[in-house]
């Protein structure tokens, strides 16, 4: 009996794959979005913790909670926005740009909302993971199965109350900037705000014209660029409907904004030039607007520019120097029935604390995840959190991730850094449903030496000087930054090829049955060019990674431009001699970097550059 080959059995044959993923925040939209444009033969079910999505931009609704990148550029690539109401659009607007992204694209359909993942577990027999969920609306539990497990929870998900003794007996309103309860009125109460990142910075001048007073403690310092009003811009009712009827306006906005983001990656490597012409510049501009001794020493750092998230100024420096807010220089040690305790002992009664102290940046995940061999994620993340390239962890089979550790969170763009890690992570999917894979994870090896890179790289960084941060555990110096180790261009290029040395595969049967029935697509494809490799030139795609990132990034396409990387350790890294700027700009013009302008000084450049800075953040993560 005469049989024909089938399309199913041809080369690199699509199975059917069963993906959960654990977060419909800006990645887990993201993934359900590229899914369905990208990827047929597949079932994906997110389970949410709350009751809508957004993540972060649902969560967090303190006063003047927003977004400190202009909100034109914190958007998708592909999915502009032409009414934001703002420079720096607010949390609740946000979080309306996702819902609508989800509404447009028929997400909804993927996302399970009020459901609870309690724990997974990996079974290698059947290569999949079993993942335990509860319905917290009506409490049912159950257990579902996927073959590919998507973390993808982020990691400002978990408010970090302050840990100090006494916080069960405060018997006022105590909230969190990442739990806060729109229903507490502040009118005319006495308000202890406990903190001094970027949430505080937001949080204060928000609630200062309604409280009757204000304590704020300041523990640690933070560099604040001063822009050119104390209120963001609101845009227009012409400037909207222009961005609308005229694209080429808006995309010359974004690019620009996202060029300076991208333009100042060299500020944050320790002794270079931008960050020893920065640092001056800033600490007169907030000396300038403070002009109190006091303020001045609990404000401004001791400490590189970036090492701590640097925080746009939208009213904060002069809200402290209201008459209703009085500064506290230190942290909270305890609390009381009726308030709290400074670290010098004295007793602060309020009516209402505020804490905007953060999130648990631990990366520990909020339910175990059981891997190979017994492993549990909490366990190997308790000390130190560990990944390979921030999407995947040794020992852990087809587990993937969106913004775990060592992401590029505080280099530049996040949404481009999340649609890279989305196509890397899809790129993965398709090899794993193309071929025989059992289950894939990245070597220890692998992982072992990307961490030992980071942890040289940081040292050159101002990520590692002596600062309070987040990407440190909220400690000093107590682990390693969880940083990409290079700018969010940097990450993009670095993300462009799927590396298999570094990843174990496990297969079902032959490695090489994706080799099918010896047919390839094209044959099975009546509509296509069976010849379609003859060419009258050689016109193919490079084969270099150097030409091809030069096709990536466009390279040729724009005016040549000032570039802002001079770096001379040479010059700059001598603690026992005093170097004087003047010496800095003679130095750094001799330097040889490609590009470089060399009839203007390094501070003349620097002095454009922070005037474009500046224009860029009225114009125009860390929550």
């Amino acid at each position: 009996m005469a049989v024909n080959p089938q399309e199913s059995e041809a080369i690199f044959a699509e199975r059917f794959v069963k993906i959960i993923c654990v977060g419909a925040g800006a990645s887990g939209l993201l993934l359900a979005y590229k899914l369905s444009k990208h990827f047929n033969n597949y079932s994906l079910t997110i389970y949410e913790k709350n009751d809508d999505i957004s993540g972060t931009w649902h969560e967090n609704r303190y006063p003047g909670c927003a977004c400190d990148v202009p909100a034109h550029n914190y958007t998708y690539s592909f999915e502009p926005k032409h009414d934001w109401s703002s420079v720096y659009a607010g949390s609740a607007e946000i979080k309306n740009y996702f819902k609508a992204f989800s509404t447009k694209y028929h997400l909804g359909k993927y996302i399970e909302t009020s459901h609870h993942v309690d724990g997974a577990i990996w079974n290698e027999e059947f290569g999949e993971w079993h993942v335990d969920i509860s319905d917290t609306r009506n409490g049912r539990k159950f257990r579902d199965n996927a073959h590919i497990l998507i973390y993808a929870t982020g990691y400002l998900n978990n408010p970090g109350w302050p840990d100090v003794q006494g916080i069960a007996e405060y018997k006022g309103s105590m909230l969190h900037s990442a739990a806060y309860e729109e229903s507490v009125n502040l009118e005319g109460k006495k308000v202890a705000l406990i903190g001094s990142g970027s949430s505080a910075v937001q949080i204060l001048p928000a609630i200062q014209p309604k409280a009757r007073e204000i304590i704020t403690f300041i523990r640690s310092p933070i560099w604040i660029l001063r822009t050119i009003a104390d209120e963001p811009k609101p845009y227009s009712d012409a400037e909207k409907k222009e961005f609308l009827t005229n694209p080429e306006k808006l995309m010359h906005l974004r690019k620009y904004n996202e060029g300076v983001m991208n333009s100042i990656y060299s500020l944050y490597i320790a002794n270079s030039v931008l960050q020893s012409l920065t640092r001056p510049e800033l600490e007169r501009q907030m000396r300038e607007t403070l002009r109190d001794p006091y303020l001045e020493d609990a404000l401004i750092p001791d400490w590189a520019v970036g090492c701590r998230r640097l925080a746009p100024d939208t009213g904060y420096l002069k809200a402290l120097k209201k008459e209703n807010v009085r500064v506290v220089k230190g942290g909270v040690t305890s609390f009381y029935a009726d308030g709290c305790v400074d670290d010098k002992g004295e007793r602060h009664a309020v009516d209402v604390i505020i804490c905007a102290t953060g999130f648990d940046t631990s990366f520990v995940p909020r339910f175990p995840v059981i891997g190979r061999d017994s492993r549990n994620l909490q366990d190997v993340w308790a000390k130190t959190p560990s990944s390979y390239l921030g999407v995947g962890v040794a020992n852990f089979p087809n587990l993937l991730m969106s913004l775990g550790p060592y992401s590029p969170v505080a280099n530049g763009p996040t949404l481009a850094s999340i649609e890279a890690q989305a196509d890397y992570i899809l790129r993965a999917v398709d090899r794993y449903r193309t071929e025989p894979i059992h289950s894939f994870n990245p070597t220890s090896a692998a992982e072992a030496d990307f961490t030992s890179h980071i942890a040289s790289f940081m040292s050159r960084s101002v990520y590692s000087d002596k600062c309070r941060s987040g990407h440190k555990g909220h400690t000093v110096d107590g682990r390693v930054p969880t940083l990409w180790p290079g700018s969010t261009l940097h990450y993009l290029q670095a993300m462009q090829e799927f590396r298999g040395e570094d990843w174990e595969f496990r297969y079902t049967g032959n490695r090489f049955g994706f080799l099918g029935n010896g047919i390839s697509h094209a044959e099975f494809d009546p509509t296509s060019d069976l010849a379609y490799y003859l060419k009258n030139e050689d016109d193919g795609a490079p084969l270099t990674r150097r030409e091809k990132m030069k096709i990536e990034f466009r390279s040729g396409s724009q005016p040549e431009r000032t570039l802002h990387f001079t770096y001379r350790p040479d010059i700059i890294n001598l603690p026992e001699r005093k170097v004087e700027k003047a010496e800095i700009v003679k130095q750094s013009s001799q330097s040889d970097v490609s590009g470089l302008k060399r009839d203007q000084s390094s501070e003349k450049r620097t002095g454009k550059f922070m005037k474009r800075l500046r224009k860029w953040l009225q114009c125009g993560d860390d929550q």
